[in-house]
């Protein structure tokens, strides 16, 4: 079963994700992957303010879910 990884923030209006979610096919053992970049921005149909937002990165593997929340910090020009 392929293993989906998703990225979430709670500041949805002033941050953009892209894509939402990513899938990374079975790993066999001794295998590994590397995970294509998630694209963050700001929004543009919103206005941006400088400060710290949150964001939370999260999977599933064996029917135990992983997450781990980071701090990134905008600063508007």
């Amino acid at each position: 079963e392929n293993v989906i990884v998703s990225v979430e923030t709670e500041a949805s209006d002033a941050i953009s994700i892209f894509p939402a979610t990513r899938e990374i096919p079975t790993l066999g053992k001794g295998e590994n992957r590397t995970l294509s970049p998630f694209a963050i921005s700001p929004n543009p149909v919103s206005p941006v303010y400088s400060g710290t937002y949150f964001l939370t990165i999260s999977t599933e593997i064996n029917g135990q879910l992983f997450s781990k929340q980071i701090a990134l910090e905008l600063k508007a020009v």
